[in-house]
């Protein structure tokens, strides 16, 4: 099985970064949830066949950090995790710097180990 784990795409202009933070924080802890469901419920043996990509819109990238601990002491790997695009104001948008810096941050954890791959969605609008 293979799951993805998404955040909402919002307006870029209108959010307000507490509610981002916390919006990071609630995903985080509802999936520590359900890794731990699956633990009480025998079912850590399907460990090796769950596979997860995470979808992160540029505001979230933070929120990897929260996610990987989850899924390390639950003992499940991200396999993938994908920089979500949509949204964005112009094709143009997808060069500026906050972009930059979150592939950058995302190639960092590529290089540490803590994600298999990455990628880019949405970048595209033709």
């Amino acid at each position: 099985r293979h799951f993805y784990l998404t955040f909402a795409v919002q307006d870029q202009r209108t959010l307000d970064r507490g509610l981002v933070d916390l919006q990071g924080h609630l995903l985080a802890l509802r999936f520590a949830e359900l890794l731990k469901l699956l633990e009480l419920g025998h079912y850590h043996y399907l460990r090796s066949n769950i596979s997860f990509t995470l979808v992160t819109p540029p505001q979230f990238i933070a929120c990897h950090e929260e996610l990987g601990k989850a899924m390390d002491l639950y003992g499940y790997v991200l396999d993938c995790w994908v920089l979500d695009l949509r949204g964005r104001d112009s094709a143009l948008d997808s060069l500026d710097s906050k972009v930059l810096d979150c592939w950058q941050a995302m190639s960092a954890a590529r290089r540490a180990g803590a994600v298999g791959a990455l990628g880019i969605f949405g970048a595209c609008r033709e």
